[in-house]
């Protein structure tokens, strides 16, 4: 029981408070969030995994909260902290992708390349 204690004082310290500037907050909750390609990765794979971060940005974005005094603060999350909004972000991919790649070619662009 007090191990935990401890752990949820130590993530409260951890967190980093804006004041009453929730736009920065949510900006800076998205800042170190990075696209990891392998090294075959397509074109194709390059559009959908920026997609997918935009899909995933923007959960990060709405992870941030105001406290008891009105502050905006941005929780300390580790990639296992986000496995949830990282498999929503993926599912969410899935469905528009497709969608996507549709509206840009009737747009008049060229999908990319597969190789």
């Amino acid at each position: 029981e007090n191990q935990k204690s401890e752990g949820r004082i130590r993530s409260i310290l951890r967190q980093k408070c804006y004041g009453k500037n929730l736009k920065k907050a949510q900006t800076d909750a998205q800042a170190n969030c990075h696209i990891v390609l392998h090294a075959n990765a397509t074109n194709a794979d390059i559009v959908k995994s920026t997609l997918a971060l935009s899909f995933l940005r923007r959960s990060l974005a709405e992870s941030v909260y105001t406290n008891n005094d009105g502050e905006a603060v941005v929780p300390t999350l580790r990639s296992k902290d986000c496995m949830g909004m990282i498999a929503e972000a993926r599912d969410k991919t899935n469905i528009a992708f497709p969608k996507f790649l549709k509206v840009l070619s009737t747009a008049g662009w060229a999908p990319p390349a597969r190789y």
